[in-house]
This record gives C-alpha cells, structure tokens and sequence, in this order.
C-alpha cells in the first residue's frame, strides 16, 4: 500500500484503551435500577457489534435503557419520559466517563505511530463516535490536540467523517486516505468510503500458526530497519509492537493480584524443568463447547485421569488439553466461537464467546492438593468463554496463589499424561503482567 496522504483513527481501543472502562462504567451507572443490568443486555450498546443499520450512540443506549426501566416499573416514579431519563443517565455517564478515562492507557505504539506520519507530513484525523464535545475535552485533557489536525466526532458519521477529512485534505480518491479502528463498523465504514481499512486487535492475537515445542506464533506490528544490508555488515534490525496476552503467553500473579510478582520475578526453578502433567478432556465437553454452552471441565475430570494415568506429580506444570487450538486457531471465528452476535457478555460489551474452561473446584484442587507450579491452556483462557461474566474465578485461584498461567498452548497429542518436562521462556519484561512465551517439552 502506497504512503497515505491522510490517516484517520478511531478513538476508544485504537489509540486509548478505553472500550472497557467505558462498558463498565456503563454498567455502573445502571445497576441500581431493579433489573438495570439485563435492561441493557436487550440494548444495542457497542456499535462494532450492533446490527446492520442500527446506529449506536451513548444517548441511544441510555434513552432504550430508560424505556426498559419505564416499562418494567423500576424507573423513579418521577421519570415517566425516557427521552429525559436517559439524558440524565448519560450525563451522569459523561462526567464519571471523562475523568476515568484521563488515567487510561494509550494503545502500544500508538504514539510512536503518530509521530512517525508527522515526521513524514501525513496528516492525522481522529473519527470517532463519541459526541463531539466530550471528545474534544478529553483530547485537550491529554494534551494530545497538537497530534491532530482535526478531532472529528458525533453527530457526523465515521463515514461521514471521512468525507470531510477527505475534503480538508484535497484528496482525489479514496484510496489516498487510510482508516485505523478496532471494529466492524470501522472496517464497514471505510469500506462504505471505499478507503483502504487496517485493523487492531489487542485483545488476542488470533490466525497464528502452529510453532515447534508447544507455541503459537503471535502475530504483531514490525518495522524492519534497514530490510536488507550489503557486506561486510549484512545487519538487519526490527522493532515490534506487540500486545503482552498475544499468542502463547504467560499470565504472572500481578495480571489479577495488586503488588502481585511480574513475569521478571518468575524463577527458573519454577519455569524451566518442571514435571509435565497433560489432563486430556472429554470429547463430549469440547463438543458441548463448540455448540456453544458454557462449559468447564471438573474436578471428576482430573481425577479420573489420575485413575488412569497416576497422580498429578506435585509441584508440576498441569495442562488441560481439549484439542481447541490445534482444530480452531488458525481461524479466528472458530477459536473464540461467539456464534450468537446478539448475546452479549455485559462484563466486556461483546457476544459472549464459547470454549472449554476450567472449574474453580478442580483449579483449586490443582493447586492445593498436587502443588501445581502453574496451569497452561489451549484456549484463550483457563476461566471458559463465560470467564469474564463469572469474574475471571480461575485466575483469581492460580494467580492468587502465587502461580502462573500459560494460555494459548499447542498441545498435541504426543505430549504424554505424565513423564515429560516443561520448559517455560517467556520474554522477560520488567515489570509487566503478561509476556509471550516460548514452550517446550522434553519427552521421556
């Protein structure tokens, strides 16, 4: 793709991490109604999800969610509008919004990308959904107002916006503006404009392909530099921009635990040369899965193997092996298996995924019972595709014992029950939560 002569970006999960808090504090200021929560559950209330032609704003959710409240009878019975509910709703959501979102993240790299079109005199738009005002405030909040040539936000839609950056810009075609977001409706709109689209996804990194010894290749931003060098120096160097859950990775206690241990304070002695034990699940449970229920493999899973294959040795690494990656990770669809758009998980704004997780009971029993130094999966995460509806229990478990979890795992079926070792390599980042990792095992 040529250099573009304009870019524009969406704003929440493009250049600040921001999707999430903005969902919980939705949530927040709701849950005190009788019933408030599963009000906004039938409320299309994430426009990358929401169905075709319908247009999702913060005054659409809150003015469906006080119609829901009216009808149900748990409105104040004072509030008989939901016009003028939902408007004091979203103000209250506002306001709360705008000051978390000052201590957010931005996205990885997003300032070193915006630097690096400025360098090069390519103009910067932001396009986004939030209505104009507020995003406005919160730009000049962050002092970040100087990296862009316009902030463009509601009533204007993202295609809309385009046009007009377009516009500004003096563009001949489309094709000479590029559209960065996180979404569907991103995508949609800039194919609706017919301008090149990129998208960023950080909360996995999906369409890896199987890795020697147990990874999956995560795949990221690099920039090489140079390509290619001549003799005598022949050097090459690269840069990358990379999410730490990404791929094959490893979970430290400080990912769920306040003060908790970051992957730089794992030791060897609980990394490298571990006793391997591989749990293999049901294929009824796997099946029941890829159907779409929420399902987790218990305590009775775990010690029927041991009756079968001994017990789980103490102090070792224990996997969970269900066959998931090795059937769906090369497809994205298929690994996180969300086939229900309109059941959306509350906790996290998107359809509900469903995969195979673990029970608190046998997590537990793992790490009491049979000391185990960390659990590793061959799904996104240990806790099931409901996990984050139930409140991560699982990680709370693992990590809250001081342990690690290894998610994302190729676990085949050469890995035997019992006998052969682990050896964990994730990338030593000082102080972070979650790192990629290499995985080997050294069979018996």
């Amino acid at each position: 793709m040529p250099t573009p002569r304009a870019v524009s970006f969406d704003f929440d999960n493009t250049l600040l991490l921001s999707e999430h808090t903005k969902f919980q504090t939705m949530r927040e200021v709701v849950a005190p109604y009788e019933g408030g929560l599963a009000v906004l559950e039938t409320v299309p209330h994430d426009s990358r999800t929401a169905p075709a032609g319908v247009k999702v704003t913060r005054y659409s959710i809150f003015e469906g969610v006080a119609r829901g409240l009216i009808e149900r009878g748990s409105a104040p019975s004072e509030e008989t509008d939901a016009v003028t509910f939902g408007a004091k709703m979203c103000d209250t959501f506002s306001t709360v919004l705008q000051g978390r979102l000052l201590t957010a993240q931005e996205v990885p790299g997003a300032t070193a990308l915006l630097a690096h079109l400025t360098a090069h005199g390519v103009p910067c738009y932001v396009n986004t959904a939030t209505p104009q005002e507020p995003i406005d405030e919160l730009i000049d909040a962050l002092g970040w107002r100087p990296r862009f040539r316009k902030v463009l936000g509601a009533p204007g839609t993202k295609v809309e916006n385009l046009m007009a950056v377009s516009t500004a810009e003096g563009l001949v075609a489309p094709a000479e503006l590029v559209h960065v977001g996180d979404g569907d409706n991103d995508c949609k709109a800039a194919r609706d404009f017919g301008c090149p689209f990129i998208g960023i996804a950080l909360d996995a990194a999906l369409g890896g392909s199987g890795a020697p010894g147990g990874g999956f290749s995560a795949p990221c931003h690099v920039h090489k530099s140079p390509a290619t060098t001549s003799h005598p120096f022949c050097r090459s160097k690269q840069s990358f921009t990379l999410n730490g859950g990404s791929g094959t990775h490893i979970d430290a206690p400080a990912h769920f635990v306040a003060g908790g241990r970051t992957v730089d304070g794992l030791g060897t002695e609980e990394l490298a040369a571990r006793p391997l034990a591989v749990i293999s699940v049901p294929l009824a449970v796997v099946a029941a899965a890829a159907a779409g229920e929420d399902v987790c493999v218990g305590l009775e899973v775990i010690l029927a193997d041991e009756a079968l294959h001994g017990q789980v040795p103490y102090g070792a690494f224990v996997c969970i092996r269900t066959g998931w990656a090795a059937d769906r990770y090369a497809d994205a669809s298929r690994y996180l298996n969300a086939p229900d758009t309109a059941r959306i998980d509350p906790s996290i704004g998107l359809p509900r995924m469903a995969y195979p997780g673990v029970s608190e009971a046998a997590a537990s029993f793992l790490i009491s019972a049979r000391g185990a130094v960390g659990l590793g999966v061959d799904t996104l995460s240990p806790d099931g595709g409901d996990g984050a509806a139930r409140g991560f229990p699982v990680h709370h478990v693992v990590l809250g014992a001081d342990r690690y979890i290894v998610e994302n795992l190729n676990l085949g079926p050469e890995l035997p029950p019992r006998g052969a070792l682990v050896f964990v390599a994730p990338l030593n980042v000082a102080g972070a939560p979650e790192a990629p990792a290499r995985v080997w095992a050294m069979l018996p």
